[in-house]
């Protein structure tokens, strides 16, 4: 015995919906919910640095406005493996407009601490010694 289904036009039409509307709530509940600092003013971003344990000069040595590349080329995916070992991931910010705060430290003042904020969110940071060009994860302080 064969089974046969027919479906009309408004048939499938609601089938699609209610694919379409499960695949939503499933990336809902699989995607990971980043919870992000709020980097909108200056007071934030000091905030953030000061539990982190860094002391900065108040002053931003730097203030600029970039636009991360569009794909994860080399020089790209090789900082994401630095701020990654400091708990951010720039993968989803591919192409998005970010500025780039950067403060010397008080203690190391050839060293500078940068902090990428993207609709004024902290997304990313890194510590850069500016003698030895080395960049290294931000990471909290003991």
């Amino acid at each position: 015995m064969k089974l046969y289904l027919i479906f009309t036009k408004k048939g499938l039409a609601v089938i699609l919906a209610l694919t379409i509307l499960a695949l939503i709530i499933i990336g809902q509940f699989s995607s990971v919910n980043r919870s992000y600092s709020d980097g909108a003013t200056h007071k934030n971003r000091m905030e953030f640095l000061a539990a982190y344990k860094f002391s900065v000069n108040e002053n931003a040595v730097a203030v600029r406005d970039t636009r991360l590349p569009q794909s994860m080329s080399d020089n790209f995916v090789k900082y994401n493996e630095i701020v990654q070992k400091g708990g951010f991931d720039l993968s989803d910010f591919c192409g998005k407009n970010v500025t780039v705060y950067s403060y010397a430290l008080s203690e190391n003042p050839q060293s500078v601490v940068s902090l990428l904020v993207a609709d004024g969110k902290i997304i990313a940071g890194d510590i850069t010694d500016t003698l030895r060009g080395v960049c290294s994860p931000l990471v909290k302080g003991k």
